[in-house]
């Protein structure tokens, strides 16, 4: 996309970096350059840092009382509201997002008073596969719409769901993850670390325990199953990019408590917090923290893998667990 030098003075300020993309177009500017600069929605590009490159005829007139003084640059952080407190923002950069991400975010609704509606629809993607900018699109907004206007989950990042009570279901914010991968290794070794949750395991032992194997092959066999574990929990995660489910520690492997929710930690939270209340002699309260419980014991412990060793012990204990809670009932 070429942008003339009409275009870039429009911006104010904002200078072309050095390292900044070469926005030109094959065979000049014309159509390409009336579209860009005519186009009914704003249209903004930064740079990796942030940085506004250029801004589109919509962009300038809806941004118009948001750009800073001269002498400074305009940044989507400014514009925005990255990392300002009280933003749906407030938790991350959206160039820095969409830039590790490496794909189009979901539209997200601001406030921003300058614009003629008093709020924007506003989605970002990388310009290219090499991340060497972002391109930003705005469409008008209603500060009355209360859509999307809580934190966006993608700034807080992945997300997993795994029951475990019953045959395993496992859920990505996108919608349940399934296919033949979880009755196979892959899916074996998710769950050997769903009832091994609460420690690091070391590779040797994954091997040992879940598929009997052992010998100086055996971390490597282990190292392979992770990694294809991992492509099926985040098929868009980067090339070389640090899983945030499966993470590895102290030459073993473990979930990320912090992304993973596990239906088994929330059934042991409603027990103890209903145990807590019959303490206290708070009746009602224990009864919801039990009935609670009682819902989320579906069934047995991973019971869609009876004979499995490594997880009789977790099975009875939770099993246990879940006898008391109905005789406190």
């Amino acid at each position: 996309m070429k942008v003339d030098k009409t275009t870039e003075r429009g911006i104010g300020p904002c200078r072309r970096p050095a390292a900044a993309p070469d926005l030109a177009a094959p065979g000049g500017g014309g159509l390409i350059a009336e579209v860009y600069e005519r186009f009914p929605y704003g249209v903004i590009v930064v740079d990796t840092g942030g940085r506004m490159i250029t801004a589109n005829a919509r962009a300038r007139r809806i941004l118009a009382r948001r750009y800073p003084d001269e002498g400074t640059t305009a940044t989507c952080c400014s514009l925005f509201g990255c990392r300002r407190h009280g933003s749906p923002l407030a938790r991350g950069c959206i160039t820095e997002v969409a830039l590790q991400t490496a794909r189009r975010l979901p539209e997200l609704r601001l406030d921003v008073p300058s614009a003629p509606s008093g709020a924007l629809w506003v989605t970002a993607a990388p310009l290219d596969r090499e991340g060497s900018a972002v391109v930003f699109q705005m469409r008008p907004g209603s500060p009355q719409d209360r859509r999307a206007r809580t934190r966006p989950h993608w700034l807080d990042g992945p997300r997993l769901r795994i029951f475990a009570l019953g045959g395993m279901r496992v859920e990505s914010r996108e919608g349940p993850l399934t296919g033949d991968w979880l009755e196979q290794r892959p899916g074996q070794l998710l769950r050997f670390l769903v009832s091994e949750r609460h420690r690091i395991v070391p590779t040797e032992v994954i091997a040992s325990a879940v598929w009997g194997q052992s010998g100086r092959n055996a971390p490597n066999t282990v190292r392979h199953f992770v990694h294809a574990l991992r492509e099926r929990l985040e098929p868009d995660r980067p090339k070389h990019g640090e899983s945030s489910f499966v993470v590895s520690r102290r030459g073993g492997y473990t979930l990320n408590g912090e992304r993973v929710w596990l239906d088994v930690d929330e059934f042991e939270k409603e027990v103890t917090r209903g145990r807590v209340a019959v303490a206290g002699m708070a009746r009602t309260q224990a009864i919801e923290r039990f009935e609670r419980a009682a819902e989320l014991y579906r069934d047995d412990f991973l019971a869609d893998e009876p004979y499995a060793e490594w997880a009789f012990t977790e099975r009875e204990r939770l099993r246990a667990m879940a006898g008391d809670t109905l005789r406190s009932l």
